[in-house]
């Protein structure tokens, strides 16, 4: 795993559970008289540009669906005297799954679960130098399709109604094929 692709998950990890913290889940006790909530909603802003949502809902006692969808942009301008660059990144990323409660109840207690992973990104940049009144510019693009399934396991804790934090742990395998389009591109 790359040095950037582990510090996002890392980051991920960090605010997913700082923001787990926020009032935005559901408890998954019924109260007397009271309509069942079964869902927990967790948001991820992470950090150098990404974002993402996910959802959790109980389906039974003990299985809950779970997924997220995360995005991913990030731009990069230098410019000097004699020579620049500009780089463009965007991307986006699903994840599905399914969520088994070995204790407590779902989405609240220990849960072990498998999750499906869709990775798409799209990195552009372009390099030019001016010399003695002439410019070379070299430019590429490359997109890239990433996709496996990942195991988890996790616990979930409802603190009160509408506060929640989650925290988990996965091993991830991925099938990345590369696709690159235009490299070498000079003007």
């Amino acid at each position: 795993m790359s040095k950037s692709k582990t510090m996002r998950w890392t980051w991920g990890l960090v605010w997913g559970l700082a923001l787990g913290l926020l009032p935005m889940g559901s408890r998954a006790e019924e109260a007397p008289g009271a309509p069942a909530r079964h869902t927990v909603v967790l948001a991820s802003p992470g950090l150098l540009g990404e974002v993402g949502l996910g959802v959790e809902h109980a389906v039974s006692r003990h299985v809950a669906l779970a997924g997220g969808v995360m995005g991913l942009w990030s731009f990069e301008e230098r410019t000097g005297e004699l020579s620049g660059s500009f780089s463009r990144r965007l991307g986006l990323s699903v994840d599905p799954g399914l969520h088994v409660y070995l204790a407590g109840r779902a989405p609240e207690g220990f849960w072990v679960g498998a999750h499906a992973e869709g990775w798409w990104e799209r990195d552009n940049s372009q390099s030019w130098s001016r010399e003695g009144g002439l410019g070379v510019g070299l430019g590429s693009s490359l997109a890239s399709l990433r996709y496996g399934a990942s195991a988890r396991a996790g616990y979930t804790l409802v603190l009160a109604p509408g506060f929640s934090a989650q925290v988990g742990l996965g091993l991830l395998g991925l099938v990345s094929p590369p696709q690159v389009e235009n490299l070498g591109r000079a003007w």
